[in-house]
């Protein structure tokens, strides 16, 4: 065992595994540490297990509708994109990975009735991806249709809640 408790050395699949294990929260240092691990263990294979291992904690964290977990995992991915915006291959397996889940972590981030931020941060990832030529403009504005869809209905709920908290508090004012 390393110091600190992790096993393994910072290339093996222990200590990715290890550092997914205690990502609970938008920490930029441990996003950047697995986007690190899963870049250099895989070694530009996409299909390698360091790469399979982050994509199925995603895909767990999606499926269980882990808010916090599935964002900063999706933040992890945003790392590795903006980490690898020269190398083609990578981007391109991120970009499927990425399609099939933004619009899920958008819908997720939508349920999160406390962190309203945090949803508005992804939902604003396909223009920046855009702008700083990440993707091809055709896909981000694809990705943004999609986010904004799964977004859509549950913040218009969220406002309208608020709305209705804020019409109820007028009413109940001094007569």
């Amino acid at each position: 065992m390393q110091a600190g408790g992790m096993g393994g050395d910072e290339n093996s699949l222990e200590h990715l595994e290890f550092l997914l294990q205690n990502l609970n929260g938008y920490s930029n240092v441990k996003i950047v540490q697995i986007a690190k691990a899963v870049l250099q263990g895989s070694r530009g294979d996409c299909n390698g297990p360091h790469f399979q291992m982050y994509l199925k904690a995603l895909d767990t964290a999606c499926g269980v509708g882990d808010v916090r977990r599935c964002l900063a995992l999706f933040y992890v991915a945003n790392e590795m994109l903006q980490s690898t915006r020269n190398d083609r291959a990578w981007n391109a397996a991120l970009a499927s990975t990425l399609s099939t889940y933004l619009p899920r972590v958008c819908a997720i981030a939508a349920s999160n009735k406390v962190e309203w931020n945090v949803p508005m941060n992804i939902l604003r990832l396909p223009g920046v991806w855009r702008k700083d030529g990440v993707f091809a403009p055709e896909f981000c504005e694809k990705l943004q249709v999609s986010c904004e869809t799964a977004f859509r209905q549950p913040w218009e709920m969220h406002q309208q809640g608020m709305q209705g908290m804020m019409r109820s508090q007028m009413n109940d004012g001094p007569d």
